[in-house]
């Protein structure tokens, strides 16, 4: 590795690809699924706050973080999304 800084953030994101991996690759993604999926992403989007510039350790990282804030907000909001058209067919489909 470059450094340890370099270092510490592979391992974040190695984290967060193993998270993403066992959650997808062994579950039924069901509602409940999806939002427990989203709600993982919250320490992440902390930690991009935090490091970011606007938080207190802020200007550890590059302007780039900025690209994985969104990949985290797209995570995040896309499993909410998920979760409550799942919720929707499961209503519709007791309706019946």
């Amino acid at each position: 590795m470059a450094n340890s800084t370099t270092s510490l953030f592979v391992r974040c994101f190695g984290a967060q690809a193993m998270t993403c991996g066992l959650v997808l690759g062994t579950s039924d993604m069901t509602a409940l699924s999806f939002t427990a999926f989203g709600v993982a992403m919250l320490p992440y989007l902390g930690w991009n706050y935090w490091c970011s510039g606007l938080g207190p350790a802020g200007g550890m990282v590059s302007r780039w973080m900025l690209m994985d804030f969104l990949g985290n907000c797209f995570f995040l909001g896309g499993s909410l999304y998920c979760a409550r058209l799942l919720r929707d067919v499961e209503d519709e489909t007791k309706k019946l």
